[in-house]
């Protein structure tokens, strides 16, 4: 059985959805695993984060957490978020990381930001 990846689409009123897309379309992901998007597409306007943006990341992080717990995903990958107009939605963690350790009730987490030649 294939892992399913889902990711969420971030502030979509700033650049993540545009980073997602690039690396769907990347031909780099591996194939060995199906990719799902959590939340849905909404029409917001671009270029300033703002309090529905926000709202609909924070909803989108709620869901992935959801399918973690439940197990419809296997792993999820996070798009940028604003975290000055997340925060004005009522978001109370320091970023998504914090965020996902405590939804899953883990104290042993750590994030992982990798690209072509770095991965930190």
């Amino acid at each position: 059985m294939k892992p399913v990846i889902g990711y969420t689409l971030g502030d979509q009123s700033g650049i993540g959805p545009e980073v997602i897309s690039a690396a769907l379309a990347s031909g780099e992901l591996p194939e060995g695993s199906e990719y799902r998007l959590i939340g849905k597409r909404e029409n917001l306007p671009l270029g300033r984060p703002n309090a529905e943006s926000a709202k609909h990341a924070f909803d989108h992080l709620e869901q992935a957490a959801h399918a973690l717990r439940e197990g419809t995903v296997d792993a999820v990958v996070t798009a940028p978020v604003c975290k000055e107009t997340l925060h004005e939605a009522g978001f109370r963690w320091p970023g998504q990381t914090e965020f996902f350790a405590e939804r899953l009730e883990t104290d042993n987490y750590a994030m992982c930001l990798t690209g072509k030649r770095l991965t930190v």
